[in-house]
């Protein structure tokens, strides 16, 4: 899909952490024809799956020597960093539905073609709110045959139809906390990120830090009862948040080589399984309520962001 023909172009692919590589709006799942890959093989109430449909606004990818953000009590240095920007808008840009087959684009004046060099860090910064949407066909563990025949589809305003896979609309919703009952602030930045004899929740190569509008680490406990995107269980119990979030910041240590023989960037928006939650119904008739009757009652997105990114040179 690419955005530009020339030399400094960029060509978006979304992939997931398991090394699917999604084009043209193609989705395979190994034994369940149709459904984005998922763990919800068993009968449960709550199991993960992957977006079939994915929207996201965009302000700053840049190329870097060290991390950017490596003290949290400050506000990104771009410059002592050795960054580079390989795409930056103040304003930020929707990517619209990355699995469109016919591609998207991005504003040709904010694309850099970034200096031949190697980088040792990618740093990306993106809305907090974004889009997202799924589709889903409850299977038999026991015979891997379809429940009921009905494809459950995700809906604009965030509830649950019946549909083809190509009807999936998305719904909005956002990250407001860096993980289920995290602190805000250089505290729950710690709890969540890779720290020494600590492993980082995304990884220890990934850091994700939530900012405020003045791109100051969100420091502000708040709890949400609206809960949009989340699940109704989220709504009727609060959730904890970070009340002043605005930017979402991704830091993925990766080397990254510029050469006189590239011709240009790809840039890949990693979404694991898990961005997006199904909720099964079961059959209360049975004793151990783990018979699922094919119904999804619920897609909805959890409370934090597992979204990185990383840049190919090409």
């Amino acid at each position: 899909m690419n955005l530009l023909r020339n030399k400094n172009y960029l060509t978006f692919f979304l992939i997931f952490a398991f090394n699917f590589l999604l084009t043209e709006n193609s989705i395979k799942a190994i034994g369940e024809p149709g459904n984005p890959p998922n763990n919800c093989d068993q009968a449960r109430s709550e199991c993960n799956t992957t977006p079939s449909k994915f929207s996201i606004k965009l302000y700053r990818v840049a190329l870097c020597m060290t991390s950017p953000m490596e003290n949290p009590e400050v506000t990104p240095n771009w410059d002592d960093a050795g960054c580079v920007d390989v795409y930056n808008n103040p304003n930020g840009e929707s990517t619209g539905n990355v699995f469109d087959q016919n591609g998207f684009f991005l504003s040709k004046k904010y694309i850099k073609d970034p200096p031949k060099n190697g980088y040792y860090f990618i740093a990306a910064i993106v809305d907090k709110s974004y889009q997202i949407g799924t589709h889903h066909m409850v299977y038999d563990p026991s015979t891997s045959q379809p429940i009921n025949n009905l494809r459950y589809i995700s809906t604009s305003s965030g509830n649950v139809s019946t549909g083809s896979a190509e009807e999936t609309s998305m719904f909005e919703t956002s990250t407001d906390s860096f993980y289920y009952g995290f602190d805000c602030g250089v505290s729950g930045y710690n709890q969540a990120n890779f720290r020494e004899n600590q492993q980082g929740y995304w990884g220890n190569d990934n850091d994700l830090i939530l900012l405020d509008g003045n791109y100051k680490l969100a420091n502000t406990l708040a709890i949400d009862y609206l809960g949009n995107g989340k699940s109704e269980l989220a709504k009727s119990v609060g959730q904890r948040i970070c009340g002043d979030v605005k930017y979402i910041l991704s830091i993925t240590n990766k080397f990254t080589l510029i050469t006189d023989e590239s011709n240009g960037v790809h840039i890949k928006i990693k979404v694991p399984e898990g961005a997006v939650l199904l909720m099964h119904a079961t059959n209360n008739s049975n004793p151990n309520n783990n018979v699922p009757d094919g119904v999804i009652e619920e897609i909805y997105t959890g409370n934090t962001f597992n979204i990185t990114f990383d840049v190919e040179s090409i």
